[in-house]
């Protein structure tokens, strides 16, 4: 999957990656860091330098399939 989505300013934050099953999620060109549905963690880190205002793109590259098309960022970790 492939999308992009805007900011306005730079946090540190996290990408919430449950409901996809197994993979790599990019940022920018960024390579994050791999997910898998049974965890341990729920949750990848993205460091406020990595967010550009303005413009960024995601990519999260799923193995298997995924019924879910978007990502949710939040403000704490889920370490699962």
């Amino acid at each position: 999957y492939r999308g992009t989505f805007s900011a306005d300013e730079s946090y540190d934050t996290f990408l919430r990656t449950d409901n996809f099953k197994k993979g790599f999620v990019l940022l920018n060109g960024f390579n994050l860091g791999r997910y898998w549905e049974i965890g341990p963690q729920k949750t990848l880190y993205v460091p406020a330098p990595m967010l550009k205002n303005g413009d960024n793109e995601i990519v999260v590259f799923e193995t298997d399939h995924s019924d879910r098309s978007f990502v949710t960022f939040l403000d704490k970790p889920d370490l699962g």
